[in-house]
């Protein structure tokens, strides 16, 4: 392959005045704060404006993906997890998908300040929406029978043994499963497989909880799968978030 350089860009947008107009929505004293990679240098900064409030501050550490401390990924949320039981809510600076996406990792409120548009938002709603979404859609799988189990071939999101494991769990149940292989996880791709019941998408798993209406079948991610076979809960699945890659 090509080797690729990933050099990280600052924004200079101003920080503190989304912040300020999101402390109305901030529930606790304790918060969580992250941001994305192009607003992490601002963290000290709105750290101290936060504290000065009476706001007691955590920052979410590493994850697999999210290599600086402060940072979530659009599918890395383990640091926003690990910190939970420490804080009161969660504050992401940045776009509503990141912000998203740390809602459906934690059960504590999520509010978004994007500095871009200037928006504020407690994201209860929209999490509460999507996980009606994602019940509705595992209960389409628990009734299929013929399973398509998507891998990306794209570094980072390929897990071919965790789909491998997917299909022997299936074929315990009695149910029929073939891996696809794909470089784009795109809908035009899948409308071939007429004959497949409902897809697993064992790529990013934003793919799945996103945009599900752009997909002809039901689509789930690895761990609904499971939930849909009987191998977990529901319950253990909002505990543990519907974001993970």
């Amino acid at each position: 392959g090509i080797p690729v350089v990933y050099i990280p860009a600052k924004s200079r947008h101003e920080i503190i005045p989304v912040v300020e107009k999101a402390l109305p929505l901030l529930q606790g004293t304790r918060i969580g704060l992250a941001t994305v990679v192009q607003h992490l240098h601002t963290l000290p900064e709105t750290t101290r404006y936060l504290e000065a409030k009476g706001f007691r501050v955590q920052h979410p550490r590493r994850g697999p993906w999210a290599h600086e401390t402060g940072q979530v990924l659009g599918c890395d949320y383990f640091g926003l997890k690990r910190i939970e039981p420490e804080v009161d809510s969660f504050l992401v600076i940045g776009s509503y998908f990141h912000a998203l996406g740390a809602s459906l990792s934690v059960q504590k409120p999520t509010i978004l300040a994007d500095p871009y548009d200037g928006t504020v938002r407690l994201l209860d709603q929209d999490r509460d929406r999507i996980i009606r979404q994602r019940y509705a859609m595992v209960e389409k799988a628990r009734q299929a029978n013929n399973f398509g189990i998507i891998v990306s071939t794209k570094p980072g999101q390929s897990n071919p043994t965790i789909a491998i494991n997917i299909q022997h769990q299936l074929e315990e149940n009695g149910k029929k499963a073939t891996i696809l292989y794909a470089d784009e996880v795109v809908p035009d791709k899948l409308l071939d497989f007429t004959d497949i019941d409902a897809f697993v998408d064992t790529a990013c798993p934003r793919l799945a909880l996103d945009d599900p209406e752009r997909f002809s079948k039901p689509i789930v991610t690895r761990d609904e799968i499971m939930v849909a076979i009987g191998a977990s809960t529901w319950e253990q699945l909002l505990e543990r978030g519907l974001v993970r890659l």
